[in-house]
């Protein structure tokens, strides 16, 4: 290996020495042998190289019984709500629900309509917001269940005497939300 790679780490320019500094430092070294011409180093013997241990990455999950956690499974705290992570948040499955009542005038509780899908559908609900008779609630898309929410887009809901109705947003719907 040539000797000036080493110039281009930023701790040995810190340190400013050259090319022939280093070869020198390293004449007597019992591991590596420096070039007649003091250019490049190799290890003394020119073994092959020890295999490559992949560091561990500090993003990865904690290691459980010597083995890296799974990665593709959501956690759950000690009360049952699934922990999120920072994809869950990114590309978001947009769903429109509206409400229907037989009162002339009634204002949809979004919070309500959120606390409700929350307990009866295991989906990881982002955000929610609601409108006068409708909102929309965001889903991860994250390992998204779709039996699940096939089941939330077909089922009709009562909250406070109000029904409603799912879907995913599409179209003008979803440009709508946005």
């Amino acid at each position: 290996m040539n000797i000036a790679h080493f110039l281009n780490c930023n701790k040995v320019k810190a340190l400013k020495v050259t090319a022939g500094e280093i070869a020198d430092a390293n004449v007597d070294s019992e591991v590596l042998e420096i070039s007649k011409d003091k250019l490049k180093v190799r290890r003394v013997g020119n073994p092959e190289l020890p295999e490559m241990e992949k560091k561990r990455d500090a993003k990865a999950g904690q290691k459980v019984g010597g083995a890296a956690k799974d990665q593709g499974v959501d956690e759950y705290d000690e009360n049952g709500k699934v922990i999120m992570v920072e994809k869950d948040f990114s590309d978001p499955l947009i769903i429109y629900y509206k409400g229907t009542s037989s009162k002339e005038e009634f204002k949809v509780n979004w919070k309500s309509v959120d606390a409700k899908c929350r307990e009866l559908y295991k989906l990881k609900f982002t955000y929610a917001r609601g409108g006068t008779t409708d909102g929309h609630l965001s889903v991860s898309s994250l390992r998204l269940n779709r039996e699940i929410l096939k089941e939330m887009c077909d089922a009709k809901l009562t909250i406070d005497d109000i029904e409603f109705t799912f879907e995913e947003a599409k179209g003008e719907c979803l440009k709508d939300f946005w």
